[in-house]
């Protein structure tokens, strides 16, 4: 059977983009089933009260990355070419900048624990889950290592190591779940860091620390990273949506909350997958002028998810009621917030890949206001049926 990827791709280009994608879907697929577990080990509320300190952590973590997913790889293969001693000093500024934010979010964060329990949470007793969310916090700063290791286009090493910090999270979290929610929290922290550390043998070896060339970087970090900076945290504002909605409805709803959009999510890995697939190619295709070339590969990836989402929706109308009956019964009460959030994941996901287009296409506004606009329809949608609760 021929290879779907190679409808896009010819060549070396294959390999490396099958391995990022299985690396990504097959991660994720093993931190949804180890969540769906931990959402029936925990119940509604305590689930919630996991989701909610992992989610507002996350996008913390995004809220100091100031552009190194996108500045990194694409610096450090241009450097890797032309000089290569010029990757220290670049590497090295990041290292720094994101050191101090870290720090200065972790203090504050130390400092106002028992009010984040208080507002978010709704229990002050619960202030101690702070510390291995904070240790989450520090692990979530080894993920540039995966973009420096991009930048060098080890594609291998990356996708073992976004393998590799999903599911050891994931498995970690479920051994020590017996022992409750303090060490199921400490086990994610401990899987994520271990996943992005594989790589500092490969860095070291590559001396990509070793700063011995100074130049100034101020073209760099205002005309390109900030710019993708903003783009990055527009993706990541999903992640604020269960921390946003814990200060105003109780855990037990923010855990039928946070069940629904986990398969919310589960529902846009297939258009991800196929995103990932279609912004190099349609990036070299604008490189080469080949504007209509690039367009008929947007078309022909919304007609190959486009039978998937019918068959997607078709599904949740018919068996959903069955599916949480029989594994998470205590999740009933959100049968309508569950079937309203996967149907409108598998509708955005026709955005998803418009936007990762554009974003080929250099179209950074666009896809940003894309973006925007889908998370605004996630918050909206979610407020409405949340207050169906109340």
């Amino acid at each position: 059977m021929k290879n779907p990827i190679s409808v896009f791709f010819k060549g070396d280009l294959i390999r490396a983009s099958s391995m990022i994608v299985l690396a990504t879907l097959s991660g994720s697929a093993i931190a949804f089933l180890a969540n769906l577990y931990l959402s029936s080990t925990l119940g509604p509320k305590f689930f919630g009260v996991f989701k909610t300190l992992i989610y507002l952590f996350t996008f913390l973590s995004f809220l100091v990355g100031f552009g190194m997913q996108s500045t990194l790889p694409k610096y450090i293969a241009e450097f890797k070419t032309k000089n290569k001693k010029k990757i220290g000093h670049l590497v090295n500024w990041f290292l720094k900048i994101r050191g101090i934010g870290f720090l200065i979010i972790g203090i504050l964060i130390f400092l106002m624990r028992d009010k984040i329990a208080l507002y978010l949470l709704h229990d002050v007793s619960l202030s101690y889950l702070i510390f291995p969310a904070l240790a989450f916090l520090v692990a979530s700063f080894f993920q540039m290592f995966i973009y420096i290791v991009l930048g060098y286009q080890k594609f291998r090493l990356f996708a073992v190591s976004l393998f590799l910090s999903s599911t050891l999270s994931a498995v970690l979290a479920v051994a020590l779940s017996p022992f409750g929610l303090f060490y199921i929290i400490s086990g994610w922290a401990c899987g994520t860091a271990i996943g992005f550390l594989i790589t500092l043998r490969y860095l070291f070896h590559e001396h990509a620390f070793s700063s011995t060339i100074h130049f100034n970087l101020h073209k760099i970090i205002w005309k390109f990273s900030m710019p993708m900076y903003g783009l990055w945290i527009i993706f990541s504002l999903v992640s604020v949506a269960v921390p946003f909605f814990s200060l105003f409805f109780s855990q037990l709803l923010i855990g039928y909350y946070s069940y629904a959009l986990m398969f919310y999510t589960a529902s846009l890995l297939i258009p991800t997958a196929i995103s990932y697939v279609v912004l190099p190619r349609v990036s070299e295709l604008i490189s080469l002028k080949k504007m209509k070339i690039a367009k008929e590969i947007l078309t022909r990836a919304l007609k190959l998810y486009t039978p998937l989402v019918a068959i997607g929706i078709v599904t949740v109308l018919l068996a959903s009621e069955f599916f949480i009956l029989k594994i998470s019964p205590e999740y009933f009460p959100s049968l309508t917030l569950f079937r309203s959030l996967i149907i409108f994941g598998l509708l955005s996901g026709y955005l998803l890949i418009l936007s990762f287009y554009l974003q080929g296409k250099g179209k950074v506004k666009e896809t940003a206001l894309i973006i925007l606009s889908q998370t605004i329809l996630l918050f909206l949608i979610s407020f409405i049926l949340l207050r169906t609760f109340v």
